[in-house]
C-alpha cells in the first residue's frame, strides 16, 4: 500500500504517458525521435515502419498495431519508406505509471499471424471489445479458423503419423506427411529412378528404352535380364513417382518359384525371381536354317571310322534311323544373364534374400 502511496505521489509531476502521431508520407532513415520514457504502445499503425532504441546500432523494431514495447530508452531513430496518407501513433510514456488497456471496437482485419487463441489478446491487455466473425480473421497460425500453413503453404495432414515427415510438392503447391528416407544398409548401393508406370516394391526392374519414358524404370518381364539395373524398395501407385532402387548388395525379392540358397536368378514375369537352371547356351540349327532344330533324343555324337569318339568339334544331328548319315549344323552360343545369386531359400511369392548384382555379359 505504501509504495502505491509513493507512486501516486510522484505520479503527480510525472507526465504518465503523450500521444506522438508519425506521418509517413517522406521517408526517413533512422530520424531521431527526442522521447524518453521506458514504454511504447503502438495505438495505430496502418504503414510499415522501424524504430531503434538509444543506439543506431540497435537492431529494428518493426511497429506493428498493438504492440507493446518495455524498455527504458533516451531516444528513438524511427525509418520508413515514403507512403502518402499513411500513420503511426505511438503511447510513449513510464512503464510505473502507464500501463495501456483498450476499451472498445478492436479491428480483427488488422489481426496478423497471430498465434493460436490469441486474436483476442493482440499479445497486449484487452479488458472488453467487439468482434467481427472469425470468417473475417486473415492469416491466422493453426486454429479453427482454416487449414494449418507454413510459409503460406497448406498442410495436408491426410497422411500424418509417427515418424513421418513434411515433404513441399509442387505439382500440387502444398506439403504433406510422407515417410522419413531411410539410409541404405551398408551392405547395399541404391539409386533414385522415376517410375514409367505402376510398380510393386522387391521387383526386378529395367529402364526404359522408349521415346516417350526413356529411362524411366518398369518391371521386367522374363527374358530382360541384362537389362535389369536392380530391385524396387517401394511401389509406384503411378508414372512419375520417385522409386529407390537397390542397384548392388544384399536385397529381398519377390520369388516366382522355390530357390535354393547359392542358385542364381533371373526375372520372369512380374519383375519375380526365378532361377536360373544353366549358364551357357547353344542355338542349333542346318546350314540352311530351313529344318526344325532336333529334340533332344535327336542328337547324335560323332565317331570315327573305328569306331572311337571322334575329336571333331563340328556339331551333327540326324533322325535315329540306321544307316542315315548326320548332317554338320552351326551353332550360336552365348552366356545367360544373371541377376544375383539366392542367400536363403524361399517358395512362390515369397520374399527371399539375395544378393542383386548387374547383369553378367
Amino acid at each position: 500500500m505504501e509504495s502505491i502511496k509513493r507512486q501516486i505521489a510522484l505520479a503527480k509531476d510525472i507526465t504518465p504517458y503523450r500521444r506522438r502521431e508519425i506521418n509517413l508520407t517522406a521517408e526517413s532513415i533512422d530520424v531521431e525521435i527526442k522521447e524518453a520514457g521506458s514504454l511504447i504502445y503502438v495505438e495505430k499503425a496502418d504503414g510499415d515502419a522501424y524504430i531503434r532504441l538509444n543506439r543506431l546500432d540497435c537492431d529494428k523494431i518493426l511497429l506493428t498495431e498493438g504492440l507493446t514495447i518495455k524498455a527504458p530508452f533516451e531516444r528513438l531513430y524511427l525509418s520508413n519508406a515514403a507512403q502518402a496518407g499513411k500513420e503511426i501513433h505511438l503511447l510513449v510514456g513510464i512503464a510505473d505509471f502507464f500501463r495501456p488497456s483498450l476499451r472498445g471496437i478492436l479491428n480483427h482485419a488488422k489481426l496478423k499471424n497471430v498465434l493460436p487463441d490469441q486474436h483476442h489478446a493482440q499479445l497486449h491487455t484487452l479488458l472488453s471489445h467487439t468482434t467481427r466473425p472469425h470468417a473475417d480473421l486473415t492469416d491466422i497460425l493453426p486454429d479453427v479458423h482454416g487449414d494449418i500453413k507454413i510459409r503460406s503453404k497448406v498442410v495436408d495432414e491426410a497422411n500424418l503419423a509417427n515418424d513421418r515427415i513434411l515433404v513441399y510438392k509442387s505439382a500440387t503447391d502444398n506439403l504433406v506427411y510422407e515417410d522419413k528416407p531411410v539410409a541404405a544398409p551398408p551392405n547395399q548401393l541404391r539409386q533414385t529412378f522415376i517410375s514409367a508406370q505402376a510398380l510393386n516394391a522387391n521387383r526386378f526392374v529395367y529402364p526404359s528404352s522408349l521415346l516417350a519414358t526413356l529411362g524411366k524404370v518398369l518391371e521386367a518381364p522374363a527374358g530382360y535380364d541384362r537389362r535389369v539395373v536392380g530391385v524396387s524398395l517401394n511401389a509406384a501407385a503411378a508414372a512419375d513417382e520417385s522409386v529407390e532402387v537397390a542397384i548392388a548388395g544384399v536385397v529381398e525379392v519377390l520369388a516366382a518359384e522355390k530357390l535354393s540358397v547359392g542358385e542364381g536368378v533371373k526375372t520372369t514375369a512380374g519383375g519375380k525371381a526365378a532361377k536360373l537352371t544353366y549358364g551357357h547356351l547353344h542355338k542349333i540349327g542346318t546350314t540352311t536354317g530351313t529344318a526344325a532344330v532336333p529334340a533332344e533324343d535327336q542328337i547324335v555324337e560323332s565317331y570315327n571310322a573305328d569306331g572311337t569318339l571322334s575329336t571333331d568339334t563340328t556339331i551333327r544331328w540326324g533322325v535315329a534311323t540306321a544307316g542315315q548319315a548326320a548332317r554338320s549344323i552351326y551353332t550360336d552360343s552365348k552366356a545367360l544373364a544373371t541377376c544375383g545369386q539366392a542367400l536363403e531359400a524361399g517358395g512362390a511369392d515369397i520374399l527371399t534374400k539375395i544378393i542383386v548384382r548387374p547383369a553378367a555379359v
